[in-house]
């Protein structure tokens, strides 16, 4: 947790950010957010999203950087943790794409030029196949399919049946017990994700005021930043929909433990909205009193009591 926090904060720097604001931001993305919930239990699930929520950090850090090798080792290694994260190669292969591609006579030789440094993470991912076939007879097989519950679904580990249920359970409220005058928040499958994800509130904030902007023409970057922005918001969502087609969203815990897979990818594309207009998160200097800043400041505030609550509430902590 404590590396990803830094790497969080590297990001935001990279991003344009200063040391305070970096610092909040990354505070912000672990402990106001529904990151919380797998970082104080090291339950094999928790403790394999925790380390795939850093690595895949770690890539981004990497890729932002041009050092592509480290890049694809690490989001490699998140993928031996969460195997979804694969997705988020395409980020990784745009950013290469960007840095290296001077002309199309060239293209070919894009991957072949300094192939070493991909060696690694294709080692690493051929570690992955080969213990799979060791163990399931399957390169692919990472062993979810031999759990109880999947081996008694009809409908398997992943399929599209299961979509409409899970996206419900994305938005789903908490419910108020009158009897017990406490507000109950799903222990399984998740609750609504603007709650215990307050960084959805501050994107979705930030995306509008970009918007606007842009059809008032008082914000401009290149071409490049945009389409890196719009392909990580599409993967982050396609996620959505392949986490929805799995039976279940994370079994018992507090949040929506599932969602906190994307929030890196949710994470840079704030920080690069952030970077074209800044006065969601950095208002000039730090007045925290206009607009942005107190609508930031409620969401951190709100998220962390929300999540610090839930978590303590799971563990029956509060008794």
């Amino acid at each position: 947790m404590l590396l990803g926090v830094f790497y969080a904060v590297r990001i935001a720097k990279h991003c344009g950010l200063d040391d305070w604001q970096s610092i909040l931001l990354a505070t912000f993305l672990y402990c106001a957010n529904n990151v919380w919930m797998v970082t104080v239990d090291a339950w094999v699930w928790f403790f394999a999203q925790n380390l795939a929520f850093t690595l895949t950090l770690m890539s981004i850090y990497y890729g932002l950087s041009g050092k592509f090798g480290r890049s694809f080792f690490f989001l490699a290694a998140a993928v031996g943790c969460r195997p979804f994260q694969i997705i988020y190669s395409l980020i990784i292969v745009y950013w290469l794409f960007k840095k290296e591609l001077n002309s199309i006579e060239n293209f070919r030789s894009l991957f072949l030029r300094r192939i070493y440094r991909f060696v690694p993470a294709l080692l690493l991912g051929v570690s992955y196949m080969i213990l799979n076939v060791l163990r399931f007879d399957n390169p692919f097989e990472f062993g979810h399919n031999y759990l109880p519950e999947f081996l008694m679904a009809e409908e398997g580990q992943f399929s599209v049946t299961y979509l409409a249920d899970n996206l419900h359970h994305l938005f789903e409220l908490p419910v108020f017990d009158s009897n017990t005058k406490k507000l109950i928040f799903q222990q399984f499958n998740g609750t609504c994700i603007f709650i215990v994800f307050p960084i959805f509130i501050v994107l979705i904030i930030s995306c509008v005021k970009l918007i606007c902007k842009l059809l008032k023409r008082r914000a401009a970057c290149e071409t490049q930043e945009y389409i890196s922005i719009v392909l990580s918001f599409v993967l982050a969502c396609i996620h959505v929909l392949l986490l929805c087609a799995h039976k279940t969203m994370g079994g018992a815990h507090f949040g929506n433990r599932y969602i906190i897979d994307i929030i890196p990818v949710i994470y840079l594309v704030l920080l690069k909205i952030n970077a074209i207009q800044p006065e969601i998160i950095n208002a000039e200097k730090y007045k925290m009193y206009r607009l942005e800043g107190v609508i930031f400041s409620v969401c951190y505030a709100a998220g962390l009591l929300i999540n610090f609550l839930g978590v303590m509430q799971f563990y029956d902590w509060l008794r």
